[in-house]
């Protein structure tokens, strides 16, 4: 049963960065805006998700509210980060940066500082999955001298990334044992980076914040059910961390997601995989295996 709430996870984490990259070739909104408009909009739906799912019960801990403050700083930080990276730098460079303080920091964090036990099959697994994403991110860059900005953001994706996997650890190491507060923390971290998302447009577009709010239709559908993914990824996550090893989850959802992106961009968007990223996506796939053992 846990697996299958993993492997639920992974598809709503799925879903919802495919329809982001479906966001942002069908928004009319202006390349400067588009980015803080997502994430006003992606937030505030999945705050607003799920104080649903919760029955609009709200009774955060003092606890939960600071975890949740903390995963929205890292929301904002990366979804501001990653926009300037890919104007900046390779994609390969920046995806790999973000994913492996998605998995490297809160898993090691568990395993250093408070004892979490982890099999050497998953030890491997874990290895292994890391090995995939730098094959799956391949792609040649020309030698080309990376901008000191780039490389900035590649440390703010890494460190925001890593931040918001650490936020849902704490939760679920201090709060969760206790009490079932996963409205509160998704909807506490949300509302927040909705409410600074506002007032960084409103500082960016000035007088055209009103035009840039308003979504065209394409832009607006994909948007919306990219926010309905995600509230359902952040109540899943918190649950399966309750059922498996953070090094486990935070491996298998971060990994998994990259090669299903991989595989659906190759069928969806006719985007290239050369024989490098094939051999990610079998390593990934073996990486799986060893982690559901």
């Amino acid at each position: 049963m846990a697996w299958l709430f993993a492997f639920l996870l992974l598809l709503s984490s799925t879903a919802q960065s495919l329809f982001a990259k479906i966001y942002s070739g069908k928004t009319d909104c202006k390349p400067e805006y588009s980015p803080v408009v997502f994430n006003f909009y992606y937030s505030l739906i999945t705050a607003i998700g799920a104080l649903a799912v919760g029955g609009f019960v709200f009774r955060p801990s003092h606890q939960t509210v600071l975890f949740a403050l903390i995963s929205a700083a890292a929301t904002t930080v990366y979804n501001l980060a990653i926009v300037r990276a890919a104007q900046t730098g390779p994609y390969p460079v920046y995806m790999v940066s973000a994913l492996f303080g998605g998995i490297i920091l809160p898993t090691g964090t568990g395993i250093v500082f408070f004892g979490d036990e982890v099999r050497w099959i998953s030890i491997c697994g874990v290895l292994l999955m890391l090995a995939a994403i730098v094959l799956l991110t391949y792609t040649k860059t020309g030698g080309e001298k990376l901008k000191p900005v780039f490389l900035r953001c590649c440390i703010a994706l890494f460190l925001s990334n890593g931040a918001f996997g650490f936020a849902f650890y704490l939760q679920n190491r201090f709060v969760s044992p206790r009490s079932d507060e996963i409205t509160e923390f998704v909807t506490v971290a949300f509302a927040v980076s909705a409410a600074v998302s506002f007032v960084i447009l409103l500082l960016k577009a000035k007088k055209e914040t009103k035009e840039a709010l308003v979504p065209n239709r394409a832009g607006g559908l994909s948007l919306f059910l990219s926010a309905a993914a995600s509230c359902a990824a952040q109540n899943l996550q918190l649950y399966v961390l309750t059922l498996l090893p953070s090094a486990v989850v935070f491996t298998f959802n971060n990994g998994g997601v990259l090669v299903a992106v991989s595989l659906l961009s190759l069928l969806l968007f006719k985007e290239k995989m050369n024989a490098v990223r094939w051999c990610g996506v079998a390593a990934a796939i073996v990486s799986i295996v060893l982690l559901s053992l």
